[in-house]
């Protein structure tokens, strides 16, 4: 009930401004509004009319006055003088200088004598203006209102959607407006107040949307271009207990090393050495965000030149998670046993490959 008394009383008072506005609002007609006021008071307290969009007079048929302001537009307004000649010379689109609003350059178009089906009508447009240099694929969503001026009343009526939607500017639909914003016949009577002495007033306030919301988009990239890393790993035996790490490489714009524990992790400790790959930008991954990885440790046979390789489970790396590996990857007694891997020399070849890897950017 509560929200039927808010319908109600909302379009009661749009329909007041609308047949307010039909009439010529002079000193003596004060008993013409009352009576004009006391009709829409009747007419809205009858339920059936809760919820109807009213059209009076020059409102047009998908559009309505939503409210009146003495204030002049606030981005742009154009003022046309000798509007009789721009009908005389078949003006067919006028285009406004160029105004910015939101981050962008638009231009308020009039069609004096309608544009496409708007034929015995005024249409209003606003063009978005100077696109080349936005990306591809680019995309703008902004509201606007429109506004004729009623010289009579001595304040802008603002024209709108009836719902407040947003319009999807593009390369391919750069335009967009109300073909039908005021009956010429009705427009052109000067008792109606919004051409007087051939001029008249036109304007319109553009909002560009900006809180469309942030996403990404991913993408999986396998074998990505330089996936593979080796590192020589000296006097490996009689390293102590404790992390090593290689230099850093970059795969898919992220910095990556191997790191080694020559004496391993686990428990018992020097039974086996520990492997991983490890990410060191993860503090640069958006908030939350992680990286799927699909990767494979190794370590050369020198004698035979092939690698032992383990694949490790599929990853996610993030800031807070940012090693994967084996703790067990390799028993150190077989590195003692010279099976190939320690052969005439204390250096042992460990190398990585990233398989797998998701590429996130940001959405445009």
């Amino acid at each position: 009930m509560e929200r039927d008394n808010e319908k109600r009383s909302s379009a009661c008072e749009q329909l007041m401004v609308i047949c307010l506005g039909r009439l010529s609002m002079k000193s003596n007609d004060m008993d013409q509004r009352a009576l004009v006021k006391e009709v829409v008071r009747v007419l809205m307290s009858k339920r059936e009319l809760v919820g109807v969009v009213v059209r009076v007079g020059m409102i047009p048929k998908t559009k309505t006055v939503t409210a009146s302001q003495a204030a002049a537009p606030a981005h742009y307004t154009l003022k046309i003088k000798s509007y009789s000649t721009f009908v005389e010379k078949k003006i067919e689109r006028y285009e406004s200088s160029l105004f910015e609003s939101g981050g962008h350059k638009w231009r308020l178009c009039l069609y004096p004598s309608g544009r496409q089906h708007g034929k015995n009508h005024l249409s209003l447009y606003v063009a978005i203006a100077e696109t080349e240099s936005l990306p591809a694929g680019w995309e703008v969503f902004a509201r606007f209102k429109m506004f004729v001026f009623n010289k009579e009343e001595d304040e802008y009526y603002t024209i709108r959607e009836e719902e407040d939607r947003e319009w999807r500017y593009h390369d391919l639909k750069k335009e967009w407006g109300f073909e039908e914003l005021i009956p010429r016949d009705e427009f052109e009577d000067e008792s109606n107040g919004y051409l007087v002495d051939d001029c008249c007033v036109f304007g319109v306030e553009v909002f560009v949307v900006n809180n469309r919301g942030k996403g990404e988009t991913v993408s999986l990239i396998q074998d990505p271009m330089d996936g593979a890393f080796t590192w020589d790993v000296g006097c490996f035996l009689s390293l102590s207990d404790c992390e090593y790490t290689s230099s850093q490489f970059t795969v898919d714009r992220h910095k990556w090393v191997l790191s080694v524990y020559p004496q391993g992790v686990g428990t018992p400790r020097g039974k086996y050495f520990s492997f991983y790959l490890k990410l060191c930008d993860g503090g640069n991954l958006a908030p939350g965000q992680k990286l799927y990885v699909e990767y494979k440790l190794g370590m050369k046979n020198q004698l035979t030149n092939v690698y032992y390789e383990r694949e490790g489970d599929p990853a996610w790396f993030s800031a807070s998670s940012n090693s994967h590996g084996f703790d067990n990857f390799f028993l150190r007694e077989d590195l003692k046993l010279s099976n190939g891997y320690l052969v005439n020399t204390s250096t042992l070849y460990l190398a990585a490959q990233i398989k797998v890897i998701s590429h996130v950017t940001e959405l445009s």
